[in-house]
């Protein structure tokens, strides 16, 4: 996924999005599973934004069957708030971090969602949506990654085995497989460098740096540097006691400052 710098705070859309997108996971559960409660919070919703039609609809919904065809012409427009919420996270990482969560409940009540019954007019929108969101969840899971080290996979990349590989060579990475992916897992990012791109992860083990980037796998790669970390890291290193104060003193004067 391709983000671009961002700048400012989360839009002032993004609220509207956010609750769109909440809103529509409710109405898919109230098809999947028609009792009263899912569309009664959506109806609540609606209410508190002013959305008289949208309540309506999901007050109607409340009877089963009935209202299931009546809430599937929310789809289209649904479908525009999706669209939208997407392209803003792409421009804005902080918006794509909050995101997620609403994406991933939607996710799952797509994919629980009786595609075969719904009517035709809005069977193909329907699927759409539901690749947009699983697309959108698969380019953005190192977003997890940054919260919750366990999901953290670790590629043993060649690059960086010492051997000669496609015309280039790395440092090579001193640990074994097993034991860089349980200092992957230990590893800490930058969250101002998180606030633009996929961040670096960073470790330090026997007197050693340890950098960890992002590739094409979709897993991260990692070798020894002699790079001083961001001073975000180096701070709750120290604050972990993972460094002395002495070595964080150290590590601050090294000429060389990733971001």
């Amino acid at each position: 996924m391709g983000f671009v710098k961002r700048v400012g705070k989360v839009p002032k859309q993004a609220e509207k999005l956010s609750l769109d997108i909440v809103q529509f996971a409710l109405d898919i559960v109230g098809i999947a599973d028609p009792t009263p409660v899912s569309d009664g919070i959506s109806g609540l919703i609606s209410l508190a934004r002013g959305d008289l039609l949208g309540a309506a609809i999901s007050g109607l919904s409340m009877v089963p069957f009935l209202g299931d065809l009546a809430k599937t012409g929310k789809i289209p427009k649904y479908a525009r708030s999706i669209t939208e919420a997407i392209s803003l996270a792409r421009k804005n990482i902080d918006f794509a971090r909050i995101l997620r969560p609403a994406f991933v409940n939607l996710g799952k009540a797509l994919d629980s969602l009786p595609v075969n019954q719904i009517p035709a007019s809005v069977r193909p929108q329907t699927v759409a949506i539901r690749e947009e969101v699983r697309a959108f969840l698969h380019s953005t899971r190192w977003i997890d990654e940054l919260e919750v080290p366990f999901k953290r996979q670790y590629h043993h990349y060649s690059k960086h085995t010492g051997a000669h590989c496609s015309g280039r060579t790395g440092t090579k990475m001193d640990l074994t497989p097993s034991e860089a992916t349980e200092v992957l897992r230990k590893a800490e990012f930058s969250e101002k460098a998180a606030a633009n791109t996929v961040p670096s992860l960073w470790a330090f083990k026997d007197g050693k740096i340890y950098r960890f980037m992002r590739d094409a796998t979709e897993s991260w790669h990692g070798y020894p540097t002699v790079e001083a970390p961001p001073t975000e890291v180096l701070r709750k290193w120290r604050s972990s006691g993972v460094i002395t104060k002495a070595a964080y003193m150290k590590l601050l004067q090294l000429p060389q400052r990733a971001k």
